[in-house]
């Protein structure tokens, strides 16, 4: 069970992108080289930010995103470390029963006031690849594809309408980021830091992993308004 599993995942993984090629051997201690070289950097040339991350963090973005290794939150908005805290899984996919996430959006919310609720997935996303499959996924990965499947199957319609399989992996990675704005929003964390503070605002993004752009997703296109969640 778990070998077919881990073999259509792979093959979902590999629709979008992602290299089927023998891997080389990877080095560990090359992290620790490349972390010496980037911390004496960073110490010569941002002294102050060196000390004041020491001292506390400030992060003005609270982003919620997938665990693509290729869509590095920091690194595609240029942000500097301290910037952006960060949650990330399979297909960016919040679930109401997902206990660690929301200790995650009461801590942003409330303890580090953080007034920019970001949801971002990607073009190409394996997860949204690796459900469209119709296959059992793991324990762990069901509650993530079947959510992801959930929006395809209570609008079969509206996919059945649509062209090419690119346009329905497209549209239901684009969905699948409202979706999961929408279970932030209605989320009683969510609701009770918005009365504190009505200036917190939820974002919904798109990044295309052909081009490096970052894009909004409208959640009130007409012809999103008509798709059931």
């Amino acid at each position: 069970m778990m070998a077919t599993t881990l073999t259509w995942l792979r093959e979902g993984f590999a629709d979008t992108g992602s290299t089927t090629h023998p891997k080389e051997k990877y080095d560990v201690q090359l992290l620790f080289d490349q972390n010496v070289q980037w911390s004496n950097n960073t110490k010569r040339e941002q002294p102050d930010l060196v000390h004041s991350l020491a001292t506390t963090q400030t992060p003005k973005i609270l982003w919620i995103g997938c665990s693509d290794s290729r869509v590095a939150p920091e690194l595609l908005t240029g942000s500097s470390i301290g910037d952006i805290f960060v949650y990330r899984n399979i297909a960016n996919v919040v679930t109401e029963g997902d206990i660690s996430f929301f200790a995650f959006l009461e801590y942003s919310l409330t303890a580090l006031a953080i007034e920019h609720v970001v949801v971002t997935g990607h073009v190409g996303c394996g997860g949204v690849a690796a459900a469209l499959k119709d296959k059992s996924p793991g324990r762990y990965l069901a509650p993530y594809l079947d959510t992801i499947k959930g929006i395809r199957d209570n609008n079969q319609a509206y996919f059945d309408g649509l062209g090419s399989d690119d346009e329905v992996n497209r549209r239901l990675v684009e969905l699948n980021i409202i979706r999961s704005a929408r279970a932030v929003e209605r989320s009683q964390v969510y609701r009770s830091a918005k009365q504190t503070n009505p200036q917190i605002q939820i974002h919904t993004w798109l990044y295309n992993i052909t081009d490096l752009v970052l894009s909004v997703v409208e959640r009130d296109l007409p012809e999103y308004t008509q798709v059931t969640f």
